[in-house]
């Protein structure tokens, strides 16, 4: 159980920004159990250590969704909104593929991309399975997974 956010766990050990499992994986272990198939896994980063992020994944193919379109993501650029989706891959990695959503976030608050008013405390943001595995608090996986907050 919970494989994929294990193996999530240690390809993010050593990365230097925060980073929490996000979608519906984060559902799942807030409520401890799988409810569901996944396909794919996201984590949740915080756009002000996108650099540190892409340090973090030298040698894999990243790509920024622009517009619903994948385009390369070159080493030193920097992603401000409306961008927000990344995906990486690479063959000889577990897991090989990773979705990585970037978060606002200012010196004390999380804050909701869709609406700057939404906003939640940095110290509430975070959870931890009883394996280890961070993730994103519920209540903001599932304000992103409404199409009408």
């Amino acid at each position: 159980m919970f494989a994929l956010p294990l193996q999530v766990k240690e390809l993010m050990r050593d990365s230097k920004p925060n980073w929490f499992i996000a979608g519906g994986w984060a559902i799942d272990l807030f409520l401890e159990k799988e409810t569901r198939s996944h396909q794919d896994i996201e984590i949740a980063v915080f756009r002000k250590d996108q650099a540190d992020l892409q340090s973090h994944f030298t040698g894999w193919l990243l790509h920024k969704f622009v517009k619903g379109e994948p385009i390369v993501w070159h080493r030193d650029e920097w992603l401000t909104l409306p961008t927000h989706e990344i995906h990486g891959f690479n063959e000889t990695a577990q897991p090989p593929q990773i979705e990585i959503l970037l978060n606002e976030s200012n010196e004390t608050d999380w804050i909701f991309r869709r609406n700057q008013e939404v906003r939640r405390s940095l110290s509430k943001v975070p959870l931890e399975s009883s394996e280890g595995v961070k993730f994103l608090c519920p209540e903001i996986v599932l304000l992103y997974k409404s199409t009408n907050p």
